[in-house]
């Protein structure tokens, strides 16, 4: 089964974010789910996902290990934790281990990275609206955005000409490779 969302921003951003659920796990059955929702900035510099220390505090939860990080300010030991990650439209990655971190400039109490973010198909695009992010996991095709952009740079070189002449050049413009092969429908 499929599970996508979409978020669509105002303007053109300079940060992804988007609202999540942080779930600490159930050890028992009698055990009451515990959980905070906030906001996340997604992250594809990131080679996992991070917590901040006060989530840490608000779920009440244990590390599971340690671990060396690098980031922008350097190396650092920091705690893992396991936690259950449900992202816009209900879309889980339960078990997941994270680390934390004191805090984010952004403001966001957690970090996607490319452990959620490499599960799935990831998009970032805009238009004149404003920019939109979209997520689907799993995978549901390669993602190429080469083939659309030769066929609008195509239209456009060959706007002016008749329709001999415009089939004339798209076959020219396909053995040269200028343009993907034919799909066949």
């Amino acid at each position: 089964m499929h599970n996508a969302f979409t978020v669509r921003y105002s303007g053109l951003v300079n940060q992804l974010l988007a609202e999540i659920k942080i779930i600490k796990p159930q050890l028992g059955p009698q055990d009451r789910p515990k959980f905070i929702q906030v906001k996340a900035i997604w992250d594809t510099g990131a080679t996992g996902s991070v917590i901040t220390e006060k989530i840490v505090n608000i779920l009440g939860l244990a590390p599971i290990g340690k671990v060396t990080v690098a980031g922008v300010h350097g190396e650092q030991e920091v705690n893992q934790y396991l936690v259950d990650i449900i992202l816009m439209n209900n879309v889980r990655f339960p078990e997941i281990v994270v680390t934390s971190a004191k805090s984010f400039s952004s403001g966001c109490h957690a970090l996607i990275g490319m452990d959620i973010i490499g599960a799935g198909d990831f998009a970032v695009s805009k238009n004149a609206k404003g920019s939109t992010m979209s997520f689907v996991v799993p995978t549901i095709n390669e993602i190429d955005f080469v083939p659309g952009s030769q066929e609008a740079n195509f239209k456009e070189k060959t706007k002016g000409l008749n329709r001999e002449q415009r089939r004339q050049a798209e076959r020219d413009a396909r053995k040269k490779g200028e343009l993907p092969p034919r799909r066949n429908s």
